[in-house]
């Protein structure tokens, strides 16, 4: 009776967790460089329903941090919040795909390619077309949750953090204004971040911020550092499924998070990781988003 009792007791104060998934693109066809950020439709759909079919609770960014501090919720059941990153055109294409399974996501925006193009990425790629305004729009009627991606999507470590700031409160407050819509959570460009580019994010009043741990967020976790896990192309619907459902071993999540910190480390010092990721200093942020567009704008798409 005692050891029932022990593990009762233990299983009651186990502290919770929260599997926020990473995605970029949805799409039958990628490019070289993007495409283990590429996910087929028909791979998509059926990991959304393998998470429906293991009882997975979906929820969106900006709930993850109540539900880790105990806000009720099935604990027998996973949790899971599906975020979309860079909100590219075929982010509608996932959205129809969420919705036949009765899931919700969170889309992560850089507001200054809404209705344009990708021109903070490389080659073929900075042609990439992004959703525009009425498209995000759409998405919020049909119940994705928008959040903050950064205006010009600049890494958060590397810049100045009054940069990292005003880049993130402008992000905030575009969507607040085109979309009538609360702005709670934010997801750092490229995923890389430090200690001053938290504090910057934090000052301009988020409540979370997400990173990449390839873990899942529990209760302990910074609030501005949270967490997801990417999922990829070749990630199969079954073990994606067991992904959310199985308690990772303890030693390999202290292993997964500090290789990752041992990355951002790495990177302060050698500057690893694309180009586009780099410190944009000494160009004012409007001029760094004119060097991008310099061979002219898009049409801004309706």
């Amino acid at each position: 009776m005692g050891n029932i009792e022990r593990r009762d007791r233990v299983t009651a104060s186990a502290p919770r967790r929260v599997a926020a998934l990473m995605y970029h693109s949805v799409a039958d066809d990628s490019t070289p460089a993007m495409r283990e950020l590429t996910v087929s439709p028909e791979r998509f759909d059926e990991q959304v329903g393998a998470l429906r079919a293991a009882g997975a609770q979906f929820v969106r960014a900006s709930e993850v941090l109540g539900l880790l501090r105990g806000e009720p919720i099935d604990d027998a059941a996973p949790i899971v919040a599906i975020t979309i990153d860079d909100a590219f055109a075929d982010v509608l294409d996932a959205a129809a795909i969420l919705a036949r399974h009765d899931a919700t996501a969170t889309v992560f925006v850089p507001t200054a390619y809404v209705g344009m193009r990708a021109a903070w990425l490389e080659g073929e790629d900075a042609r990439r077309p992004i959703a525009g305004w009425s498209d995000l729009a759409g998405l919020r009627d049909a119940g994705i949750e928008l959040a903050a991606h950064g205006h010009w999507h600049i890494a958060a470590d590397l810049n100045a953090p009054a940069v990292v700031e005003e880049d993130a409160r402008r992000c905030r407050g575009e969507l607040e204004d085109h979309l009538g819509i609360e702005v709670r959570s934010f997801a750092y460009p490229f995923g890389f971040h430090d200690r001053a580019g938290r504090r910057a994010i934090a000052a301009v009043g988020f409540s979370t911020a997400y990173a990449i741990f390839h873990v899942r967020a529990r209760t302990t976790d910074d609030p501005f550092a949270l967490p997801r896990l990417h999922v990829g192309p070749g990630t199969s619907a079954a073990a994606l499924a067991a992904a959310v459902t199985t308690p990772r071993a303890r030693l390999i999540e202290h292993a997964l998070r500090g290789k990752d910190r041992l990355f951002g480390a790495g990177r302060r010092v050698r500057r690893l990781g694309p180009a586009s990721s780099q410190r944009i200093a000494p160009l004012a942020l409007e001029e760094y988003g004119s060097a991008l567009f310099a061979g002219g704008r898009d049409e801004t798409r309706a």
